[in-house]
């Protein structure tokens, strides 16, 4: 504790270029007993998405995207500090207006290839990761030197495009990497039900990434395939014989589950999987946890029964917007 005391003297030291819209920044973590945890909350939020450009400032139920997601991460229990992470001034603009400053904007270049390169550019350009990534002691595989003199134990990629995320989710990825210390990354999956219409297009739908478990709710693996793969050879039972679906278990003894995108890192976990070079699995799906699991690195995953998907498509848009009007009919009956 007395390096993180000697740490945070030499940050208020230092005067640091942060290109942010706001005119005064918040402290760099709320202060708290010495012994309590602290997580910091970052949502990067990219402009270009090569399946959906500017979908973080399309409108949803009278919000844009990004700021439900904004709104979403401050009702966190867990979460010390939020920032949002950002290349692009319509939507730090639009973040800005609508959240009454009450979140740090930084800006982050566009060449950022993944959401965690954007956290720890975010955490270079606030001078909290003192050196270039690539030459930082904080990320030569010293867990004890990085919780010694990095304020935060736990780091959140909040993603942009999950604006209808339940803020209880992320204090139980946060509560997961508390509560299990071998684990690297904390996420969360949801149960799909093959035997519905909806369940099999989640499964069959390669907008929608899967994930696979071990007995202990580590991750195996993640795709957008169909995974598990239902070996028609093997049975002609539980499974249909049309198109895709005819590879989905449908007698209910296969678990399938929905990835969702929420990632708590250890500091030092973070800082190991930016400085590394993305995977060959990682290309292939186009899912950057895959460079992690290429790494050897342990991602507990947290069930839950019930959760929002992410925006990547203008469909999966569509179908945010009558979510909301549904849960605001509800709403409106329970009133009534």
């Amino acid at each position: 504790m007395k390096n993180l005391v000697n740490y945070n003297q030499q940050q208020q030291q230092q005067q640091y270029n942060i290109k942010t819209l706001n005119t005064a920044s918040p402290p760099l973590h709320k202060q708290t007993h010495t012994n309590m945890k602290r997580a910091l909350g970052i949502i990067p939020a990219r402009y270009g998405s090569t399946r959906f450009p500017g979908k973080l400032i399309s409108d949803l139920g009278g919000l844009p995207v990004i700021v439900r997601t904004v709104n979403a991460a401050k009702q966190s229990q867990q979460l010390s500090n939020v920032w949002l992470a950002t290349d692009d001034k319509r939507i730090s603009q639009l973040v800005e207006k609508q959240c009454c400053k009450s979140i740090e904007i930084i800006h982050t270049s566009s060449d950022c290839p993944s959401g965690s390169d954007r956290l720890v550019a975010a955490l270079n350009i606030k001078g909290i990761v003192p050196e270039p990534i690539e030459h930082s002691d904080l990320i030569k595989n010293n867990n004890k030197r990085t919780e010694e003199t990095f304020p935060y134990d736990v780091i959140v990629n909040v993603q942009g495009d999950e604006p209808l995320l339940n803020p209880k989710h992320i204090d139980l990825v946060i509560d997961c990497l508390y509560n299990n210390p071998n684990a690297d990354i904390a996420t969360l999956v949801v149960p799909l039900d093959p035997t519905t219409e909806d369940g099999q297009f989640n499964i069959t739908n390669p907008n929608v990434v899967k994930c696979v478990l071990d007995q202990n709710n580590n991750a195996l693996y993640f795709s957008r395939s169909i995974i598990p793969y239902y070996n028609t050879s093997n049975s002609t039972k539980g499974s249909k014989d049309d198109g895709a679906s005819a590879n989905i278990d449908t007698s209910g003894k296969t678990r399938y589950l929905k990835h969702i995108g929420l990632y708590a890192y250890r500091p030092s976990s973070l800082f190991k999987f930016v400085r590394s070079k993305a995977s060959q699995l990682e290309i292939s799906e186009g899912l950057e946890q895959l460079r992690a699991m290429s790494l050897g690195m342990s991602i507990k995953v947290v069930q839950v029964n019930d959760a929002k998907g992410g925006i990547d498509t203008i469909e999966q848009l569509e179908h945010a917007r009558t979510l909301l009007k549904e849960e605001e009919r509800r709403s409106v009956l329970r009133r009534v």
